[in-house]
């Protein structure tokens, strides 16, 4: 019974995106165009030469095809930090419903539309470009991309939580959200792929959760990695999902504390 109350939540915003869908198609489209620079960028970085790093030309592109398509789906949409800015978070206190949850429901309703949207546009792509791309034959490697963007999707939302809470002590904290991305991007390999940057970078981001929404998603995807590299990742995921929900919690209980006594 009380799952069912968020799956109404999942439900009431899937028909909020159905509205907006037509936004969310073009949000892809401009998202999917910048893939034309990139095919042009790396083919003149690879020139002649049959792979760089591991990868061939038709694994790069489609890592950064890939990049795109999950990043414009799985990016988490958090209204708390305005929320709580202007107030509003006043109304779900009364409500019996975890707010966090809601916010959580609300988000991945988002986001699973997102990538519905975005699929047509991805497979039209691959048949267009098929001469320069890397097919994934095995059905394995899909679920395996199913369950590790999930993973993803759990690790930024908390983090993306976590960094809305510092507005119970930092009024519009939108500038720390804004640096916070922009290194979380480079250690995702949204960038540039990981195995690209010095070895001192590789070595902190395989510390970091942001290497496990992005970059260890797309390796295991094109069978980069082994069976043993693949269950320790997603170990590292699940264990980085249950580190932030904790942490969550603890900020989300004294920061409730201080926004009531703001409130009085």
């Amino acid at each position: 019974m009380k799952l069912g109350k968020y799956f109404l939540v999942f439900k009431n915003f899937w028909q909020v995106q159905l509205e907006y869908r037509f936004n969310t198609l073009i949000h892809f489209i401009i998202a999917m165009i910048s893939m034309i620079g990139v095919f042009y960028l790396w083919s003149t970085v690879f020139g002649e030469r049959a792979e760089l790093m591991g990868y061939s030309k038709e694994q790069i592109v489609t890592y950064y095809l890939i990049v795109v398509y999950l990043f414009a789906a799985i990016f988490p949409w958090i209204p708390i930090a305005e929320e709580i800015r202007e107030g509003r978070l006043s109304v779900y206190m009364t409500k019996p419903i975890s707010y966090i949850a809601h916010t959580y429901w609300m988000n991945l309703s988002k986001t699973i539309f997102r990538m519905l949207i975005g699929l047509p546009i991805l497979i039209l792509i691959f048949i267009i470009f098929r001469e320069h791309l890397f097919f994934v034959t095995d059905p394995i490697a899909y679920l395996t991309l199913i369950i590790t963007a999930l993973g993803a999707v759990n690790i930024l939302f908390l983090f993306a939580v976590l960094l809305a809470l510092i507005e119970f002590w930092v009024k519009f904290s939108e500038s720390i959200t804004m640096v916070t991305d922009i290194v979380a991007s480079l250690f995702t390999g949204t960038w540039i792929p990981i195995v690209f940057l010095p070895l001192y970078i590789q070595n902190i981001a395989s510390f970091l959760p942001f290497k496990y929404t992005g970059y260890f998603i797309i390796e295991s995807f094109l069978g980069r990695l082994n069976m043993e590299q693949l269950f320790i990742g997603i170990g590292i995921q699940l264990l980085w999902t249950f580190v932030l929900l904790a942490i969550v919690k603890i900020v989300w209980i004294r920061g409730l504390k201080r926004y009531e006594a703001y409130g009085a």
